[in-house]
């Protein structure tokens, strides 16, 4: 539900493909197409009530492990040409005579959309509502533009748009609806239409909008897929230190601002991570009175324990340091041998940033939004660490493709809740896992919990990146030192990333020369239970299941049943096949 709206989105899924046999339940990077939008759906927790309407029962049993309602259409709304507004009728009425009560909003989602996000789900769903509408479509650019295109009049060919073939200032940009998405009110679908009076296209991603049709789609949304998996399974080299799905965790000794002002104090910090056997040190650089308004206060967690009303500005102007206080900072790293990075707060930090030579840049999540900054960090062309606090898909999207207009790939998103601290249940570590999956991208997490548990979780969910707040001390005055960890604390948490990360293994199912040695004594192998002469039908009676594995297999249990023993076998002998007439 949103904004008193209820919500219900119909996947309609025939069983029968021209073009495709199966093409909704057939595998596309080992899941089945249908799989994708469902999984789509239901990140909405907007959407009330997810239907997938088939007239397949095959395809009905694929979806039984989502989230969804099922139902079995009549063969006469699963032709080729029917329309997908009659179906979409059918199962309106059905659906809220079933359940006495009335939706308020329709969303069609084809199966064949496999790379649309809910995001852009979102986005349909938020614009219809939020704007009063009747209806909503995503739509993508078309490739060929109709000023390069002619049309039949009076049996000739005529441009169709000739003053924009000649006058490039006068060419638009021209959309097309790619089926992706479609949300129309309860009023809209009872007049027989997806599309009302009040209408609004909404642009979508061509990366996201493939609609699966012909086997040269299929082919595209292969290649497309690869290309993820490829980006994934790409070395990401920061400095000599490398990111990549069996490298060890990049782990990011987060300073920041808990220095208080006192170069000093971040020189300590800087030993607490070399002692910690961090990746890097990590500070912030800012220029309190370019990048921060007069009129900007302290948020909750800065005012905490403090009296005094001062701004926003004032407290960031007690934290920062100069550039030659920056460059010593970095010498000093250099000289502990540990890499050193600081996130830049506006144009003018970056530029401090830059002159420190660092090896890889960081976004912090108060900065997700500033494009013209990420466009700008982004064109130096190395590592850009972004993390997504606050941010909604829409706006990591917005990031993401900043980033790659510029020809920059070399992206790593950190899953981080802004909130200081944050409580366990706000963690939402399983985001490590969607982020892994909805981006072509190396994945990491940015803590700001109390504790060291949503950490361990997101290493075991494939987490490649971690940052952590340090502090020298918890209780010390300051913005972040109560959700930091101290320095043993740290250390610990180094250490124990470390051990996860043997425990991982890499997924492969193989027998230890340990669990080898111990197999054969604590298996169970086929023994006789009593003296059975020669010539005897061996049956349950005359064998039992013991250790150790010496002898025939239990699961030969039923083969060994109603054969005849060979030779005369003692009692608690274990069965060898020689033993048994074949």
């Amino acid at each position: 539900m949103y904004k008193g709206k209820r919500i219900l989105a119909i996947v309609p899924a025939r069983g029968g493909s021209q073009r495709i046999p199966n093409k909704n339940i057939k595998h596309l990077g080992g899941k089945q197409l249908i799989h994708y939008t469902l999984e789509q759906a239901n990140e909405c927790e907007e959407i009330d009530t997810i239907l997938v309407s088939s007239d397949s029962d095959e395809i009905l049993r694929a979806c039984a492990h989502h989230k969804s309602k099922k139902h079995k259409r009549p063969a006469e709304l699963a032709q080729h040409d029917t329309p997908t507004i009659e179906v979409i009728e059918y199962e309106v009425k059905r659906l809220e005579q079933e359940e006495k009560a009335t939706y308020d909003i329709i969303i069609l989602l084809q199966p064949t959309s496999p790379f649309r996000s809910s995001g852009v789900i979102r986005k349909v769903l938020y614009t219809i509502i939020d704007e009063n509408l009747d209806s909503a479509q995503t739509v993508s650019e078309v490739e060929q533009q109709p000023y390069h295109m002619f049309a039949e009049q009076d049996g000739k060919l005529e441009f169709v748009d000739e003053k924009s073939f000649r006058n490039k200032s006068q060419r638009k940009k021209f959309y097309i609806i790619n089926g992706a998405v479609y949300a129309a009110t309860r009023q809209t679908i009872a007049q027989h239409t997806l599309y009302g009076i009040k209408n609004k296209p909404i642009q979508m991603n061509k990366d996201e909008s493939l609609d699966i049709d012909t086997m040269d789609d299929w082919k595209k949304a292969e290649k497309l897929l690869e290309e993820k998996n490829m980006y994934k399974s790409r070395e990401l080299l920061i400095a000599d230190k490398v990111i990549s799905e069996t490298s060890p965790v990049f782990i990011i000794a987060e300073a920041g601002v808990n220095h208080n002002g006192d170069i000093g104090l971040a020189k300590k910090l800087i030993d607490v991570a070399v002692n910690a056997k961090a990746d890097v040190v990590k500070f912030q650089t800012f220029n309190a009175l370019t990048g921060t308004s007069g009129s900007a206060k302290k948020v909750a967690y800065q005012r905490e324990g403090e009296e005094d009303t001062s701004t926003y500005r004032d407290m960031l102007s007690k934290l920062q340091f100069s550039d030659a206080q920056w460059r010593e900072l970095a010498q000093y790293a250099r000289e502990k041998r540990i890499l050193f990075m600081s996130t830049a707060s506006d144009h003018e930090s970056l530029d401090v940033v830059r002159r420190l030579n660092v090896p890889a840049y960081k976004i912090g999540s108060g900065h997700i939004t500033n494009l013209p900054l990420l466009k700008e960090t982004a064109r130096d062309n190395k590592p850009i660490i972004i993390s997504v606090g606050m941010a909604t898909y829409d706006e990591i999207d917005d990031a993401v493709a900043i980033v790659r207009s510029v020809g920059n790939d070399k992206i790593v998103l950190l899953q981080c809740v802004s909130a200081y601290p944050t409580r366990p249940e706000d963690a939402n570590v399983r985001m490590v896992s969607t982020l892994r999956e909805r981006y072509p991208f190396h994945v990491g997490y940015s803590d700001h919990t109390l504790g060291n548990e949503a950490i361990y979780a997101a290493v075991a969910l494939g987490a490649r990146v971690i940052e952590k707040h340090v502090t020298l001390d918890k209780t010390m005055q300051g913005p972040d030192h109560k959700a930091s960890f101290e320095p043993e604390e740290f250390k610990n948490l180094v250490q124990t990333i470390r051990v996860i990360e043997k425990t991982m293994g890499d997924g492969v199912k193989r027998i230890t020369q340990e669990e080898e040695a111990l197999r054969k004594q604590v298996r169970r192998s086929i023994v006789s239970h009593a003296y059975i002469p020669r010539g005897t039908v061996i049956t349950a009676e005359m064998i039992r299941l013991k250790k150790p594995e010496t002898g025939i297999k239990p699961k030969h249990y039923w083969d060994i049943l109603g054969k005849t023993a060979a030779r005369d076998i003692p009692e608690d002998t274990p069965l060898q096949w020689e033993d048994i007439t074949q």
